[in-house]
Formats: C-alpha cells, sequence, structure tokens
C-alpha cells in the first residue's frame, strides 16, 4: 500500500511477545500506516554516526553485511547504495515486504521528515555501482549462510530476549561470519548488568571483544578503591588530601588487578592478531 509519512509522531509499543511473529507482523504494520518510521530508525548506525560507520567499514574491507532484525529500517537500502552486498532478515514478513517496496522516492522521503535530507549526503559521498540487496524472511534463531558475512548488524533486535536465546543468537552469529568479521549490538535502555550479560555470552560463543578484560578490571579496581576510601575515610581530612588518597588507592587496585588478569589480557591481544578470530562489540544507541 502506499507509505504515509505523518507530521507528527504517534508512539507504537513493541510486542510483548519477541517470538510471535503475528505480533510483530501486528508492529510493522501499525508503524506503515502511521508513517512513524522515527521509532526504527533514529540514532546509532541509521543516524548521525551513518557515515563514520561506512567510512570505516570500506577501509576494513568489509563486503558482505547481514543486517539481521531489519525490520522497516531504511538501513538494508542505505547500505546498498554505498556499494555493499546486503542480506535484510526479519522474523515478520510484514517487514520483509516492505523492505522490498523501498525505492529511491520512499527512501528520500523518509529520510527528509526524519533528518531534513533532501538525500543523505553520505549516499552521495559513498555510493558505487556494484550494491546489492537481497530481503528474506529468516529467523535468527537458525542458521544462516555459514562463513559468509564480514559484517552483523542487530540494532536493537535482541534486548528483550532471554539470556538461552541470546546464548543460540550469538551461536548461529558465530558461524554466519567470516573469519576476522565483526558483530555489532546496538541496545538501548538496559542496564550495565544486562550488556555484562550479553557480552559473556558472546565470549562464551568465541567472540573476542577488544579491550573488554582491561575495562572491567579498570572497573573492579575503582569499586575496589572506592570502598577502602570510605572504610579509611577521615572526617578532619580535606577535599584535596582525599582526592589524593582515592587516586592512590585506585592506581594501587589498579596495578594488582593488571598483574592479576595479565595472562588473560596478553592472550586477547594474541586472539586479535589471529586471522581467524571473530569480534564484537555492544554499544548504546542515541
Amino acid at each position: 500500500g502506499r507509505i504515509v509519512l505523518m507530521d507528527f509522531i504517534i508512539k507504537i509499543e513493541n510486542p510483548k511477545n519477541w517470538n510471535s511473529r503475528e505480533d510483530w507482523n501486528s508492529y510493522y504494520d501499525a508503524i506503515i500506516a502511521n508513517g512513524n518510521f522515527y521509532q526504527q530508525n533514529y540514532g546509532g548506525a541509521t543516524g548521525f554516526r551513518f557515515g563514520q560507520y561506512v567510512e570505516d567499514w570500506k577501509t576494513e574491507g568489509k563486503k558482505k553485511i547481514w543486517v539481521a532484525g531489519c525490520g522497516v529500517s531504511m538501513l538494508p537500502k542505505l547500505l546498498e547504495k554505498c556499494g555493499f552486498e546486503v542480506y535484510a532478515t526479519d522474523f515478520s514478513e510484514t517487514a520483509i515486504a516492505f523492505q522490498k517496496s523501498i525505492d529511491d522516492e520512499i527512501l528520500k522521503n523518509i529520510a527528509l521528515k526524519m533528518y531534513g535530507w533532501d538525500f543523505p549526503p553520505e549516499i552521495a559521498k559513498n555510493s558505487i555501482r556494484g550494491g546489492r540487496l537481497i530481503c528474506e524472511v529468516q529467523d535468527f534463531l537458525y542458521p544462516y549462510k555459514e562463513s559468509y558475512f564480514d559484517l552483523i548488524l542487530n540494532i536493537r533486535s535482541l534486548q528483550r530476549f532471554d539470556f538461552p536465546t541470546i546464548k543460540t543468537i550469538a551461536s548461529r552469529y558465530f558461524d554466519a561470519l567470516k573469519p576476522h568479521g565483526h558483530a555489532q549490538f546496538e541496545m538501548i535502555n538496559v542496564n550495565v548488568e544486562f550488556s555484562d550479560s550479553v557480552k559473556k555470552i558472546l565470549i562464551d560463543a568465541g567472540f573476542v571483544i577488544p579491550e573488554y578484560t582491561l575495562n572491567r578490571c579498570s572497573l573492579e579496581a575503582l569499586m575496589e578503591s572506592v570502598k577502602e576510601a570510605k572504610k579509611a575515610a577521615d572526617p578532619q581530612e580535606t577535599k584535596e588530601t582525599l582526592a589524593e588518597r582515592r587516586n592512590h588507592l585506585f592506581q594501587k587496585f589498579f596495578d594488582k588487578k593488571k598483574r592479576k588478569n595479565q595472562r588473560k589480557i596478553e592472550f586477547e591481544a594474541s586472539q586479535m592478531l589471529n586471522p581467524k578470530v571473530k569480534t564484537a562489540d555492544v554499544r548504546f544507541g542515541s
């Protein structure tokens, strides 16, 4: 049917059951009917970072990209315009039908409504011939094109699943990547504990997450230093000496944790040099 772009934003709630194809079809039907494409396209890889991501991926030699759980995002079409071989998949037949219907006019209208672009400037800058877009109904809980992709993008299509399901998804993504491929996850409205749990699941699946160990080491050292500083607090202590003592404690605990984790850090560094390594990161959308 005709694509309607509304002048105001109508909030459409995500399906409560993320495993229901019927609920997802109804959700995307409502988005298309109300023209609320902002809900699927703001921030992250589809927003102001798009141009930088494209430059980085081209520099890194990324060619084949899987946009898993693509919904009605315009990201797959934008990536095709930039010359990538793109596979857009979703659990919902409605979402895939929409992806297949996107033409240049729809893309321009959505971009104009959302960003004020006459056409995304990154397209004019990066557009080359050779791009290809394949849209398929696919449940990413099941295997898909083993060792085929350079890059997998999951934009806010993971965070409502339970951990056993995320574990299965991580395994499927790992198998679908080529050696030295990368999986990028964007999430929104999740806490640190959930994010850390997802990272641990990805590591268990075989991914290397750069700097993860060192970041955890820093966080643990900071928490211990704060606890120690509180225990030894002197009511008469000035702000300057308190800050100095906390810095000293932080450095002491950081050095201790760094030594303790040195072997693991060195192992991850060596893994990054391994030509068969597969990496991942978890980012927060904006």
